[in-house]
């Protein structure tokens, strides 16, 4: 009887479990830990993705970046022409276009790699893109 009710309940768990379908949320949770699992990871000669996080309270993915190589006076002084890439990068993506439609923010925060703790030289946030 007792090998009987642990099958039925092995049998109900696994049901129950395989039914439960994936929210937006918890999705968009799971591919900000999938990313930062594969971090550090290079995006160019300068710049290394240290992190990404989903914030459910505010609706947004933060990506934090370590820039190494570049003087910070040389982001601060292209920092509009940055952020306008970075904006053009996430209109222009067929990949980013379902997280715009659902209204997810996006931020962007730049430190200097011998800055460890520092204020970011550059914090870009970009909110209701449609």
């Amino acid at each position: 009887m007792k090998k009987l009710t642990l099958i039925i309940f092995t049998f109900v768990l696994m049901f129950t479990s395989s039914c439960h379908k994936e929210t937006k949320i918890e999705r968009y949770a799971r591919e900000a830990r999938e990313t930062t699992a594969q971090c550090p990871m290079a995006i160019d000669v300068n710049t290394v993705m240290d992190s990404m996080t989903y914030s459910v309270d505010s609706h947004r993915f933060t990506y934090y970046y370590k820039v190494q190589g570049v003087s910070d006076s040389i982001l601060i002084v292209n920092k509009e022409i940055y952020r306008r890439q970075i904006l053009d990068r996430l209109l222009n993506s067929p990949e980013m276009l379902p997280y715009i439609k659902d209204k997810v923010s996006f931020r962007y925060i730049y430190r200097m790699d011998s800055a460890f703790n520092a204020e970011p030289v550059m914090d870009f946030l970009y909110d209701s893109l449609l």
